[in-house]
């Protein structure tokens, strides 16, 4: 069984790193930690169309506004400069129930770039918008997700060839605009010109390294805000993350299994394995119980280092505040268990260190598998992963619920099996 649930969660953080990981970058102005008004984030990840073996690019792009601002707009493009570029401008009020508008647009030199629709390319190139959303934090970030299809085909004379599949350094264009304020948000809206300081740029990136294999189920990339680059540079062919990545070192990727699997290792099998071993009525019961738990807070450590690793110690998610929340926990229970214990083999009985450890316990196990499940939605998992991990969820209640409430019968259930305290007494006489 042991070996089962290993497995499982084996294939549930793991599967993750064959697959392709999206590129991504990020412009926070001037290089500051924070964002400033209209900063990016964008996350590009590349398919192969089966039905015309072009290349579809799946973008996610995040922006952020200071105060709920509702000025300006921000864009990326495909290209080296602005001329000929295909280019994606987002814009929109976050106090307004319109939502967010992708104007999709081509310029041919340095003015306001024209509309580019299916009238003007005729279907060639087709943008699909899949799903925009306002986030309120400190400001707003707004975030929206498209799809390119045949982004490479290059077909239109008047842009340049778009993608290159089998490049490490693909030319985009980013810039943003701090201060207009729009009459309307339709995908026509006329624009301003970008800001001047820290208004625009170029950045490369390594569609090597996002291209998914054919095999892999499609999906619309994450963005990790605080990662600088995945995958991308600010210049041009320099050396690329996945040719950069010794033999030691851990891809971003990489980093998010681990993660996931050790922690998940801890609250799924080895802590609730150190609770049921407590409530087997075994004479060894103590013994098995402080061995799992030494090894899942070992496996707690390991995946704490490689979330800190990922995010530094910048906390903008629910996940990593109740993660933290329950690392902390966690070292609190595991010393309270070794003075309960040093007292219990001194006066034969339980005290109020015993009660708050076994139920800080019971909110371990319970802030655990919280601490996965927001892990997977951070992850945006499939549901296979969440429905394995809700079976062995319930399955590890149910049982412990179902032991406790024998338990409570007396010394000795049913079954014969004794109060763990009454064969540890025997044991230490």
């Amino acid at each position: 069984m042991t070996g089962l649930l290993v497995a499982l969660l084996g294939l549930l953080f793991f599967g993750t790193i064959s697959s392709a990981e999206a590129s991504q970058y990020c412009n926070f102005e001037a290089g500051k930690d924070e964002p400033a008004a209209n900063d990016l984030c964008m996350a590009v990840s590349t398919y192969q169309n089966q039905s015309n073996n072009e290349h579809d690019l799946h973008v996610t792009i995040q922006v952020y506004r200071r105060q709920h601002s509702a000025l300006g707009w921000t864009s990326i493009g495909i290209g080296n400069g602005m001329a000929h570029a295909l280019t994606f401008i987002i814009y929109g009020d976050p106090k307004s129930s319109s939502g967010l508008t992708l104007s999709v647009r081509r310029a041919f030199g340095h003015w306001e770039p024209e509309l580019f629709d299916e009238a003007v390319n005729k279907g060639r190139i087709r943008v699909q918008q899949l799903e925009s959303t306002w986030n309120s934090t400190s400001g707003s970030v707004a975030q929206l997700s498209f799809i390119c299809y045949s982004c490479d085909t290059g077909l239109d004379p008047d842009l340049d060839p778009l993608v290159s599949t089998t490049t490490d350094s693909q030319p985009w264009i980013w810039a943003k605009n701090d201060g207009q304020r729009l009459s309307d948000y339709s995908r026509g809206a006329s624009l301003e010109m970008h800001s001047h300081k820290n208004g625009y740029g170029i950045f490369y990136v390594d569609m090597k390294h996002n291209l998914a294999p054919a095999s892999e189920a499609q999906s619309v990339p994450v963005v990790h805000p605080a990662i600088k680059s995945i995958g991308a540079s600010e210049t041009k062919n320099t050396t690329t993350v996945a040719e950069s990545v010794t033999p030691w070192q851990l891809s971003y990727t990489a980093k998010v299994s681990f993660h996931g699997f050790f922690m998940s290792l801890a609250f799924l099998l080895l802590l609730p394995a150190g609770v049921f071993a407590i409530l087997s009525g075994s004479l060894k019961a103590f013994q098995h119980h402080w061995k799992v738990q030494v090894a899942g807070i070992a496996c707690i450590s390991v995946g704490m280092i490689l979330g800190f690793l990922l995010r530094g110690f910048r906390m903008n998610t629910t996940h990593q505040w109740l993660g933290l929340a329950t690392v902390v926990a966690v070292g609190t229970q595991a010393a309270l268990g070794v003075s309960h214990h040093l007292r219990f083999l001194q006066i034969r009985r339980r005290t109020w260190m015993s009660h708050i450890h076994i139920h800080l316990g019971r909110g371990v196990l319970v802030s655990g598998y919280c601490s996965v499940f927001t892990g997977l939605v951070l992850h945006r998992a499939g549901i296979f992963q969440f429905v394995v991990t809700g079976a062995i969820v319930v399955s590890e209640v149910g049982w412990i619920l179902v032991t406790i409430l024998r338990a409570r019968k007396g010394p000795e259930d049913s079954a014969g099996q004794k109060d763990t305290y009454q064969l540890l007494k025997e044991e230490v006489e």
